[in-house]
């Protein structure tokens, strides 16, 4: 699970939901607000989506963005937050052909505050 805060609570929801199991130690949360580590608002924390990928070599990755993207104004805003969905789409779907061809990327989406 990689994204801001957001993300950040719905992996320890997964996380505590999968307790009884006793596979709660197979998610991994990384924090990366903008999830290609360049400062579009106020924060900035954690490493570029595909830093964290090529470390940990996961099975499945499910990302989130969103809060942390912002503009001047709203077509600024909504132009910047689309080229960042690309420039990750474009980089999942390189890092599939590339380095490896077996993880799953996935997109949730943002939960209403």
């Amino acid at each position: 699970m990689m994204g801001d805060s957001t993300n950040q609570q719905t992996g320890t929801t997964l996380m505590n939901s999968l307790v009884p199991g006793r596979c709660q130690t197979q998610i991994t949360v990384a924090l990366s607000d903008t999830l290609v580590g360049l400062n579009y608002g106020v924060l900035n924390r954690g490493k570029p989506w595909d830093e964290y990928t090529k470390d940990i070599q996961p099975d499945i990755v499910i990302v989130s963005v969103g809060a942390h993207i912002t503009g001047a104004n709203d077509t600024e805003n909504e132009e910047t937050y689309t080229a960042v969905i690309n420039q990750v789409n474009d980089g999942m779907l390189a890092y599939q052909r590339d380095v490896n061809n077996n993880v799953t990327f996935a997109w949730k989406t943002q939960q209403p505050v």
